[in-house]
């Protein structure tokens, strides 16, 4: 069974996404099956990884469009992972899921427990606050990775993601 890990911090420019993506790589290089979800709107994972041309179905359709998650899934050469891509779609994302009236923390969870077995690990890149999407990866996750830099604002982001 995979483990998947959430890059959270509610500051942003702390090394969220450099941490996931070459995190990710990196098990990716040692030969484990990685998965790498990118729940921010502004897609920096998925364009840092060179993907964002390419993805037809993004953690937006993953979450509300019920999209089925093996069809979010691109698979990658170089690195040798998959990812599930983000677009700006998911601006908008914590406006619908506050429709929810039940079970919003858990949308990103259900769609992940369906091919966690599949992976080694999978690593999932939050936005830069706290947002139902970043609330989403924390529930869906077994473990938090915090980047931080020795900043008041990054460690003031630390206690609060804590407090979270």
């Amino acid at each position: 069974m995979g483990k998947i890990i959430a890059m959270a911090n509610q500051k942003g420019g702390v090394g969220k996404t450099t941490t996931s993506i070459n995190l990710a790589a990196g098990l990716a290089y040692l030969k484990k099956k990685v998965l790498l979800v990118d729940l921010d709107p502004q897609s920096n994972t998925t364009q840092g990884i060179g993907a964002r041309n390419n993805i037809k179905k993004s953690t937006y359709d993953l979450l509300l469009k019920n999209a089925d998650v093996k069809d979010c899934i691109l698979h990658l050469d170089i690195p040798p992972m998959d990812l599930i891509g983000a677009t700006i779609d998911l601006a908008g994302s914590d406006l619908e899921m506050a429709n929810y009236q039940n079970g919003r923390e858990q949308l990103l969870k259900k769609q992940l427990d369906k091919i966690k077995a599949d992976y080694d690990f999978i690593i999932i890149d939050t936005p830069p606050n706290l947002s139902l999407c970043q609330s989403a990866a924390l529930v869906a996750s077994d473990y938090v990775v915090i980047p931080t830099k020795a900043t008041g604002g990054s460690i003031d982001g630390v206690g609060e993601l804590i407090d979270t």
